[in-house]
C-alpha cells in the first residue's frame, strides 16, 4: 500500500483552448508543447522479494495505481499570456486516471525497517480522463498503447 507523487507528462502537440489575456479561450492557431497532470498518487499491490544477500533484494510486484491530480499544465511552446503565462497552469482537483503495473527492481536495506530501492515499470493497462481544455468529454477515458517508466521508492518494512 502507498500514497505518493506522479506527474504523467504527455509530449503531444494538439490544439487546445489556451486563455488569452481578458480571459479569451480559444484553440486557433495554439498547440501544446507538451501537458502534463501533477497527481497525489495512491497504489496497492502484491509481489514477491527474494533476498540476494544481507543489504540487497529483489523485487516483483503487480500494482494497482489511483491517480487523483490537483493541478494541470499545458504548454504551448511560445506565446505567453499576460494574466496566465506560459505554461498555463489549472488547479482543479478531480479523479485523473488508473493502471495496472508490473514492476521488477533492486532494494537494499539501509538502517533497521528502511531501505531505498529502484524499480522498471511495465503497465499493462492505463486508463486516463479526457479533458475539455481540448474539447474533449470529461466522463470519457482513453489509454496508451506501450509505456515504461522507473520508480525510485524510500521503503519502510512492517515486519
Amino acid at each position: 500500500v502507498g500514497v505518493g507523487y506522479f506527474k504523467q507528462k504527455f509530449g503531444i502537440q494538439r490544439p487546445f483552448d489556451f486563455e488569452e489575456t481578458g480571459g479569451i479561450t480559444t484553440n486557433l492557431l495554439y498547440h501544446t508543447k507538451y501537458y502534463a497532470y501533477h497527481n497525489i498518487h495512491y497504489s496497492v499491490g502484491i509481489g514477491y522479494c527474494k533476498p540476494l544477500n544481507k543489504k540487497y533484494s529483489g523485487n516483483f510486484l503487480a500494482v494497482y495505481n489511483f491517480f487523483n491530480t490537483y493541478k494541470q499544465e499545458f504548454d504551448n511552446g511560445g506565446y505567453t499570456s499576460v494574466f496566465y503565462g506560459n505554461p498555463q497552469v489549472r488547479k482543479e482537483k478531480y479523479a485523473f486516471g488508473n493502471s495496472v503495473v508490473l514492476q521488477a527492481g533492486l532494494s537494499r536495506h539501509l538502517y533497521k525497517r528502511f531501505g531505498i530501492g529502484l524499480d522498471v515499470l511495465l503497465p499493462i493497462f492505463n486508463k486516463w480522463r479526457k479533458d475539455a481544455i481540448f474539447r474533449e468529454d470529461t466522463n470519457e477515458f482513453y489509454g496508451s498503447n506501450l509505456s515504461i517508466g522507473t520508480s525510485f521508492n524510500f521503503i519502510y518494512q512492517l515486519n
